[in-house]
């Protein structure tokens, strides 16, 4: 990224499904920051797994390299996680629409139980998923 860029904007890039895909499959690392029980509910098989609220202190270990591609549900947390991250030192890259871009383009997801493609959603109420007992995730 553009040291003007850093300076004046975004310390990081918004990039979509196929961009993301395509800096993953030259090296760089994919990180999910959402929670515990929404990482074990579905997930795309080569994330690592760190929640936001860990980012700072654990990420550098999960990231190996320079390049990190962060996603959460639906972008809000990634990009917080993105600017952490950037302040350390990282090329990043927020996938913008989150796991549910990533699904919605096809990409394989698994549960942490059956290591396959989790069913979807049944509803949304405003932002937040309800499952199918009706409570909140």
């Amino acid at each position: 990224m553009k040291l003007t860029a850093r300076l004046f904007g975004k310390p990081y890039e918004n990039v979509d499904i196929g961009r993301a895909r395509q800096l993953i499959d030259d090296g760089a690392v994919l990180i999910d920051v959402r929670t515990a029980q929404e990482w074990q509910a579905g997930h795309a098989p080569e994330a690592v797994h760190v929640e936001l609220r860990f980012v700072a202190d654990r990420a550098r270990q999960a990231a190996g390299g320079e390049h990190i591609v962060v996603v959460c549900r639906s972008g809000g947390r990634s990009s917080a996680a993105a600017k952490v991250l950037s302040g350390q030192g990282h090329t990043v890259f927020n996938v913008k629409g989150g796991i549910g871009a990533w699904e919605r383009a096809g990409r394989d997801c698994k549960d942490e139980k059956s290591g396959t493609n989790p069913p979807k959603f049944v509803r949304t109420v405003g932002k937040r998923p309800k499952t199918l007992s009706g409570g909140w995730r």
